[in-house]
């Protein structure tokens, strides 16, 4: 329950998703498509990882009180949210414009597998966007005061309910890729014409969200 939100956040975001489809129906779509989609869980399992290991003083105290530090880093990731939210609203494409896409996504099929997988770690792990809602999953687990193993299991669940919507159109072009390449051809293209409606919303949904519960947590 704590992760779920903030997985929700990374898994519909367009960004990864528009670069595992470019990859899919790429000439080496298969093993690109899968590089990729380990890179992103290898860069998620990592970040998720440190802010375990950072977060332990944040953790829930004996009278499983939720902790200053951990209520205020909430705080500040909530504003970043927000702020990034009104970043990308600012930036969007004028009226008649076309929608840009990133310019690293310029090679990627042209991308050996190898590079592919530094990417997609690099777009998971290094990325503020992904980094912010990476971080607030990791810490509210570290907030409930759970064990190491808890955390470990509540960090895992993130990890894979986040990538869902990299590993599901992988697993479904091996396994049919005559339907993937019709049904997931309309996604890109929706995707691409709207991923800065849809990233406004996820930022301003989820800053207000982490917000309200660091508010909470020092009124605790």
């Amino acid at each position: 329950g704590e992760v779920l939100p903030m997985a929700v956040a990374v898994a519909t975001s367009p960004i990864q998703v528009i670069a595992v489809l470019v990859l899919l129906f790429s000439e080496r779509g298969r093993s690109t498509g899968s590089a990729f989609a380990l890179g992103w869980l290898v860069g998620l399992a990592c970040v998720g990882a440190l802010t375990l290991v950072l977060a332990d003083p944040a953790r829930v105290d004996s009278r499983n009180e939720p902790s200053t530090v951990g209520s205020i880093l909430q705080l500040i990731l909530g504003g970043l949210l927000l702020w990034l939210a009104v970043r990308q609203w600012t930036g969007r494409p004028q009226d008649g414009q076309a929608a840009k896409t990133p310019k690293w996504m310029a090679g990627l099929e042209r991308a050996s597998p190898a590079k592919v997988a530094v990417m997609g770690a690099a777009l998971s792990g290094l990325n503020p966007k992904f980094v912010v809602f990476t971080i607030s999953a990791a810490l509210s687990v570290a907030q409930t005061g759970t064990s190491v193993s808890g955390a470990i299991v509540g960090l895992a669940i993130f990890i894979v309910l986040a990538s869902s919507t990299v590993i599901g159109p992988v697993v479904w072009y091996f396994l049919a890729p005559d339907s993937a390449a019709r049904v997931l051809g309309g996604w890109h293209s929706w995707l691409v014409a709207n991923t800065t409606l849809v990233m406004t919303l996820l930022f301003l949904i989820f800053g207000v969200l982490l917000i309200s519960k660091g508010v909470s947590g020092l009124g605790a």
